[in-house]
């Protein structure tokens, strides 16, 4: 069975921002017109479930390792544009009668995706912040380890 890391090709130990890029890399080739584009090229009749699937399956084990990785503490605010992202989607599923409305299921996926770099963005900024105030606070032991060399005594708080 495959696991996240093999559906988007990164080692376990990839960074975040190494899984954010080989997501993007995958999303745009494997848009699902992009490939019904390459079926009609190949004279292949047009199977939209078949087109949606590698795409799908992507971004789901995208949003799945942001999850893993976040302990699946998400901020409110990306949870609330998760769930409206899915809606979106479903409302354009439930609306695709006989494809009709190919391009709101689109543009519902594209919200999705856009949703997802969101939320891995605000993670990147979270890991970002919360590497720099421990930076800040070794700045300050070690100001008092100084304090305490130049005045042979320790700084009273």
């Amino acid at each position: 069975m495959m696991t996240d890391y093999d559906i988007l090709g990164v080692p376990p130990n990839a960074s975040l921002a190494e899984i954010r890029e080989r997501y993007d890399e995958l999303r745009v080739r494997l848009h699902p017109d992009r490939i019904a584009g390459q079926r009609r090229k190949n004279g292949q009749p047009d199977d939209p479930a078949a087109n949606e699937r590698p795409f799908r399956e992507t971004t789901e084990a995208f949003e799945r390792l942001i999850r893993e990785r976040t302990g699946g503490n998400l901020p409110p605010w990306a949870e609330d544009l998760v769930a409206q992202a899915r809606d979106v989607l479903d409302a354009a599923r439930r609306l695709d009668i006989s494809g009709m409305f190919g391009g709101m299921q689109r543009v519902a996926q594209g919200v999705e995706n856009r949703v997802n770099e969101t939320v891995a963005t605000a993670v990147e900024i979270t890991e970002t912040l919360s590497a720099g105030y421990e930076q800040i606070k070794d700045i300050g032991r070690a100001g008092a380890g100084l304090w305490d060399l130049l005045t042979g005594k320790k700084k009273s708080k």
